[in-house]
């Protein structure tokens, strides 16, 4: 309603746990690429403070390669930050492979460029968590990174959206039956499902 222009970022916040979240969890993206942001616990996270690889293999703060597709079970008490940026489509699945169940979220890429990536997998100690929360947060938004919209400003992530003006944006949730993951997921929802 005023009278100037106004810098925002929007995001959504999806979070998966357990039971469904698991060690035989697979995550399926487009193809993308994935930035490491500063993380909270250095000690506790798989992730340098900085880098960018293509997904889903990054190098690991101690040099070795990580296969981030793959999640982590409780026991690896491991808190893990960044962005999936360049996304080729809207889209990811979150399949647990034993279960043979899958949750997907497809969405305009237009509109939420970049996926935050965090996992807190039973590693933040103290409150409020104090080492019992097994979570895993796949969210999409407009902008990134995480310190708020003068650091997307920064960035040159912003959005902007002049007097008057609005923006609207859908999401839309599936679930599938798999064990192995998935290819794809259109944006009307239909699920392609890998058979290798």
């Amino acid at each position: 309603e005023g009278a100037e222009e106004m810098a925002f970022m929007w995001g959504h916040h999806p979070a998966y746990g357990a039971p469904f979240l698991s060690g035989a969890c697979v995550l399926d993206l487009p193809k993308a690429r994935f930035v490491a942001d500063a993380q909270t616990y250095p000690d506790r996270s798989w992730l340098p403070d900085s880098g960018s690889w293509d997904w889903p293999v990054v190098v690991g703060r101690d040099g070795r390669r990580v296969d981030l597709s793959r999640v982590p079970g409780p026991e690896a008490r491991v808190n893990n930050f960044g962005y999936v940026v360049d996304l080729e489509e809207g889209w990811y699945g979150l399949t647990n492979t034993d279960l043979g169940l899958g949750v997907g979220l497809v969405w305009p890429k237009e509109v939420f460029p970049h996926l935050w990536f965090w996992q807190e997998l039973n590693s933040s100690l103290g409150y409020p968590w104090y080492g019992r929360a097994y979570v895993m947060g796949l969210e999409p938004w407009t902008s990134y990174p995480a310190g708020g919209v003068t650091s997307a400003i920064e960035a040159g992530t912003a959005r902007t959206l002049p007097p008057g003006g609005s923006l609207e944006a859908w999401l839309r949730v599936v679930f599938y039956e798999s064990r192995r993951g998935v290819r794809r997921i259109a944006p009307d929802g239909s699920v392609e499902l890998r058979q290798e």
